[in-house]
Order: structure tokens, then sequence, then C-alpha cells
């Protein structure tokens, strides 16, 4: 071999090691780690909720449930305050009780009893099921105590709480409790204690107006402070834009910024200021209340009137791209998931349970008009939705008397 041609050869081997020192080996891509997301992300509500696109029902979730319950003098349900599923019972909390029944709608047991014994609860202020622990726990009203259940309705534990209705466990033994502010003057809008109520962490309230001589506030199904994802419990206070992340008690941190701008209730148009409810109505028309939950990709907003008045629509937050629109279909004015799982229309839940189940619940009369009317328009061919056979088979069969029914859908 010549000179020359062994030049050529050394040539191509250093060009060819270059090349080789500039291509990244596939396990090194691999492991280059995902960009953390930076938090708080803002979401500008005000500049972009009136954009209506489709999200079907299918997208988000495998499939639905119909459960009715028991339907007895021992375990009929007038007035639910709330609902809450889990993989083996559905607990219904009401005033003067908590009744359990498993997934099928049998009715199991009363959890306790109406009292004032050292087991009893005076009334159900409200009620939080832990499903890792299998405990319930009740907010005994004025007593300002919180009972303790196993599932099986043994009495536990009894934890001195705030005197705030709302509250969520943050593990077995520390309490959060949401401070609403009627008067005008509270300096906590959180607290976080344990069971002897000593102060763990808390959030300070900015708020503060003069003080009133007496309290207003409006209360529904539609306020829910406090929604559980990815093993951590989050917060919303009463009228905040701000969805807190309690990730310990060291770290209660700001999650989501939602910019209302305008459409955000000015604190002199607050009921508790306003103190009258004619004019609250007419002041707070214009303006937009939300209630924050969140799932795999997106952040949803369920929002409406501030002063409770017209139907309920839903926005959403695409965690992937960062887009911000109201979920519905445009041509026929319909808000919600469209449901081509069932064919039932647009579909908007009361609430998002154990990271997996989305859950509404109803009065069997409401259920049974809207299943009469339906009935009729197909048999006249005036309502052409694809029901499915099973959703057919769940409308012919509930009666008017029937005890509440219970949807569950599944998430993905």
């Amino acid at each position: 071999m010549t000179n020359k041609n062994s030049f050529l050869i050394l040539f191509i081997l250093i060009g060819l090691l270059s090349c080789q020192a500039k291509v990244p080996k596939i396990e090194e891509v691999k492991k280059q780690p995902t960009p953390e997301v930076q938090y708080p992300i803002k979401i500008d509500f005000e500049n972009h909720f009136k954009k209506l696109q489709e999200i079907k029902l299918s997208e988000v979730a495998t499939k639905i449930e119909y459960v009715k319950l028991e339907n007895s003098t021992k375990c009929f349900v007038s007035r639910p305050k709330s609902i809450h599923v889990t993989d083996s019972f559905i607990f219904v909390a009401q005033y003067r009780s908590i009744l359990q029944f498993d997934r099928q709608g049998k009715f199991i047991r009363k959890i306790s009893k109406m009292g004032r014994g050292p087991k009893e609860y005076a009334h159900v202020f409200a009620a939080c099921i832990h499903s890792d622990k299998k405990r319930v726990y009740v907010n005994a009203g004025e007593a300002h105590k919180i009972q303790v259940y196993d599932f099986d309705g043994k009495h536990i534990a009894k934890y001195k709480y705030f005197s705030n209705t709302d509250f969520e466990i943050l593990d077995t033994l520390q309490v959060v409790s949401e401070i609403t502010n009627p008067y005008g003057q509270e300096a906590l809008k959180l607290l976080v204690t344990n069971q002897k109520m000593d102060t763990l962490s808390q959030l300070i309230n900015t708020v503060k107006f003069p003080h009133q001589a007496r309290t207003f506030g409006m209360f529904g199904d539609f306020r829910k402070p406090f929604y559980r994802w990815d093993g951590h419990l989050n917060f919303t206070p009463q009228y905040g834009d701000t969805v807190f992340c309690i990730k310990s008690l060291e770290s209660i941190k700001p999650k989501y910024i939602i910019n209302k701008g305008k459409y955000k209730l000015p604190i002199d148009c607050r009921l508790e200021i306003i103190q009258d409810f004619r004019k609250f109505k007419l002041k707070a028309d214009k303006y937009i209340q939300t209630v924050v939950h969140e799932i795999k990709d997106y952040v949803l907003m369920i929002y409406q009137k501030s002063n409770y008045e017209g139907g309920i629509k839903l926005a959403v937050y695409d965690k992937r791209s960062g887009e911000i629109f109201s979920v519905g279909n445009a041509d026929l004015k319909k808000y919600g998931f469209t449901d081509d799982i069932d064919g039932s229309g647009n579909y908007i839940y009361q609430d998002i349970q154990e990271n997996r189940f989305m859950v509404n619940y109803f009065p069997a009369i409401t259920i049974f008009d809207k299943n009469v009317e339906r009935l009729e328009n197909i048999k006249i061919g005036k309502e052409n939705l694809n029901y499915g056979l099973k959703y057919l088979e769940f409308m012919k069969s509930v009666k008017m008397d029937d005890n509440l029914i219970v949807q569950i859908i599944h998430l993905k």
C-alpha cells in the first residue's frame, strides 16, 4: 500500500470517528430529563373562555355506570350534602345521617347516629372519606368536633376541630379547614391543625372589609374548595382565583392562578357586604365564579354567574398545549363533554373523586320526568340522539318514587 493510500484511509477513519462522537447514543437521548413544569401557571380565563371546542367524553372516560340506591324508609335520601364513591362503597352524607351502600346500591348501614353522646354527631355539617385508611370523618356540628369511623361503622376517634364547615383530611392526623370571611375581619383563609386543634400551618387572609353586623353567605353544591390530584390536596379559597397545592405542612404554594379580569366579582359586590339578596343578584349578575378540578390532561373549571343564576358551564386548560376554551357544541349551544358513550347529550360532572370517577347524583323524579319526555320524542321521531342500548334500558327502568340515582363516569 502506498503512502498516499494510507493517508486517505486514515483521513476517512478520523472523519467517521468524529461523526460518531457528534451523534448521541439512543440510551443517552432517553435519559434526558423531561422539563419540569414551572408553577404557578397563569390561566387567562378572561380572554379565552368564550371560545367553544368539542371534547368527546370517550377521550377522557371509558364507561358510565348508573346505580339506583336501595329504596326503603331506613335509607331514603332526601337532601344529600355530598356523595362519595369508592371501589366498594357509596357514602351519602345528609343533614341527619351518613348512609353506606355497596356499589350495586344495596343499603349496608347508617354510620352511628345523631345525638350528643361521645360517639355520636349533633348534625352532619360535612363529611370526608379517606379510602386508603378506610375512614369516615364527620363534622359533628356545633360541638366543634370530628367523629371518626371505619368502613364497618365502628367508632375510632374524636378530633377537636375549627368551627367552619368545609374541611379535608391531609392525612389521618391532620385536619385542613377552610375559613370563610363573613364579617370581614378574619385573619386566615386556611388552617391546618392536629387532633388537639394545635396550629400546624396556615394561609393568611389578605382581603378585609368593615366589620359586618350580620352573617350573609351563599351555600350550595356548586362551591367545592378542595380537590385531590396526583396524591396532593388542592385548595381554592372562597372568592379566590388561586389554586394552592398542599404537599406538606411546610409546602402550601400557588399552583394555578385563574385570571378572570373583568369577570371577577368585586369585593363591594359580595353578599356579605351588600346584605341584601335582591341587590346582590343584580350586582353580581355580570361576574363569574368557578370551581376547579383536575384530571390527567386538563384543569377543569366549572363556571356560573356569581349570583348562582343561569346554567353551569365548563371551561378547560389543556396542560399539553396551554390552550384555554369552553367545552361544548357551538351549533347546538350545549356545554360540557359530548356523551358519545351513552349518547345522552352533553355532560358536566358535579364532583371528581379518587382521581378516577366523575360523579353526578339525581333525584329519581328528575330522571323519570326527563326520560318520559325523551322516550316520547324518540317514538315520534323528534329526537334522534344515538342512545346506547344500556342507557335506554336504564331510562325505562327508572320509577318516579325510586331512591337517589348515582351516575359514575370512569376516567381513563
